[in-house]
């Protein structure tokens, strides 16, 4: 995008006018600007809140499960395992 981060469209005649009575004196934006930042915003934060969820369901089935189940790592010792086989893998190539 460029420096401005200006995006510019055109738009059907009835979104036109959709925008158009949605913004100005009796609208609930003061301008067009306004309301396309905040459809914006509002897309992102349903995309992350999408996100949120995959995570979390991806979770749920582990967070009830027993401490048995559960491994104790020192964090020392999986960083230098991790750090050993990143260098191996990059030797390999």
């Amino acid at each position: 995008m460029n420096k401005k981060n200006r995006i510019n469209t055109r738009l059907p005649e009835v979104l036109a006018e959709h925008v158009e009575e949605m913004c100005g004196e009796h609208g609930y934006y003061e301008n067009t600007s306004e309301f396309v930042r905040d459809l914006i915003r509002q897309h992102y934060e349903k995309i992350e809140q999408e996100k949120w969820k995959r995570l979390q369901s991806k979770l749920a089935p582990r967070i009830n499960s027993p401490l048995e189940e559960f491994v104790e790592v020192n964090q020392d010792v999986t960083l230098k395992e991790f750090k050993n086989r990143y260098v191996a893998e990059k030797e390999e190539k």
